[in-house]
């Protein structure tokens, strides 16, 4: 899979471990982020962006729905 910023100006693969690879970089989502725009951190769940049917999505809806699927997302919350 391929993630980008949302103005397509980086991109990274995901590699089979998880980590982000962009040229001879390597790290975690949030690393790679601060790293590929020379700032020091970076919310990767909202930073990097993936395709989904021509529209460029960032990457914490894919962590959102998994949550959902898994049963520890917000749908699985009760309020008192």
């Amino acid at each position: 899979m391929v993630l980008a910023d949302k103005k397509q100006r980086v991109q990274a693969t995901v590699s089979p471990d998880g980590t982000l690879v962009s040229g001879d970089k390597r790290g975690s989502i949030h690393k790679m982020g601060a790293m590929l725009t020379n700032a020091p951190s970076c919310n990767g769940w909202t930073f990097w962006h993936f395709e989904r049917d021509g529209v460029w999505l960032p990457l914490d809806v894919l962590r959102q729905e998994s949550l959902v699927q898994s049963g520890r997302g917000a749908s699985n919350v009760i309020s008192v």
